[in-house]
């Protein structure tokens, strides 16, 4: 399996230190250490300079707000996914990449980000239910849902349950069928991030092909997003039902770095799901392909949005 199962850059320093006592108790070394990161990475940010543009807005569901960020204008969206402790600003050096006429939204997931971390079970259909309301909450009746890592069962769901909302999916170095089969597998396998030292599983995490910098961005996003929420969002990557082989009827666009892991059996299993799937594979690309290899990501995505554009034009 992939060294991660998400991975995330700096935040906001609102969502990083004001967390209303959401946040671990540091009580080891090793907590000190990352707390420290932390602080040397709000010292010097805040929200990335290509965010700052943008509005920042909530929205509500189930009584507890979602935070998302909007940007450009228009009937067309495109919807930004992150993956699994992450939030909106994974997806910084795409907002160079929004074409003319199109509206963007960067979702901070339930739990994550600036949004609120309410005690339920962060299955994948309460985070899908997240990015529903952020839309609801901004005017957008349809959108290309675009997922990262854990972002992508979740636009999966989204679209099993709001197909008329989906336009279409990118799919961003994330799985259509499980890590593993077994369940009791998977138990043991996220029961580290169960446990009181649950921080240094998350260290053993980290890939070791990142620069300094997203390395450090890693380890303060992981400090900010709730024990809570890490673990049921991976409780809920456990469940069967958000497996199943229900095809894909949308366009799907999936883009994975070149990894031992994404074999031709996989592809295989994708062309199953949706046959006229593009699925590429982009070398000198880690997980987090979209940061490290922007240009060929925006290359890609732009060109599904032009495709869009071309059908809702010709009344296809």
């Amino acid at each position: 399996m992939p060294s991660c199962w998400h991975w995330c850059p700096s935040r906001a320093v609102s969502s990083t230190v004001d967390r209303r006592g959401r946040g671990p108790t540091l009580r080891n070394d090793l907590r000190v250490l990352l707390l420290l990161s932390l602080v040397a990475t709000v010292a010097v940010g805040g929200v990335p300079p290509e965010f700052s543009g943008l509005t920042s807005s909530f929205a509500t569901l189930d009584g507890a707000r979602v935070h998302y960020w909007i940007q450009g204008e228009g009937q067309k969206a495109v919807v930004f996914v992150h993956g699994w402790g992450c939030d909106a600003t994974v997806w910084r050096f795409q907002t160079s990449a929004l074409p003319e006429g199109w509206r963007a939204l960067y979702v901070d997931l339930p739990g994550h980000g600036k949004s609120d971390a309410p005690d339920e079970i962060y299955s994948m259909e309460y985070l899908a239910r997240g990015v529903a309301a952020s839309m609801k909450d901004a005017g957008v009746e349809r959108a290309v849902l675009v997922g990262h890592s854990n972002g992508v069962p979740v636009v999966r769901q989204f679209y099993r349950i709001y197909p008329e909302k989906t336009q279409g999916i990118i799919a961003v170095e994330g799985s259509f069928r499980p890590l593993v089969s077994d369940p009791e597998t998977w138990n043991q396998m996220i029961a580290p991030f169960r446990a009181e030292n649950y921080l240094e599983a998350v260290e053993r995490m980290i890939p070791a092909d990142l620069s300094a910098e997203l390395t450090r961005d890693i380890r303060s996003m992981m400090l900010a997003t709730p024990q809570k929420v890490l673990v049921s969002s991976l409780e809920g990557v456990g469940e069967a039902e958000i497996w199943a082989e229900d095809p894909i009827a949308v366009p799907l666009l999936v883009l994975l770095a070149e990894s031992p892991f994404w074999t031709p059996d996989y592809e295989q299993f994708v062309r199953g799901l949706a046959p006229h799937v593009d699925y590429r594979v982009v070398a000198k690309a880690s997980h987090f392909l979209q940061l490290d290899n922007p240009d060929r990501f925006n290359e890609a995505l732009a060109a599904l949005l032009s495709q869009l554009s071309s059908h809702s034009a010709d009344g296809r």
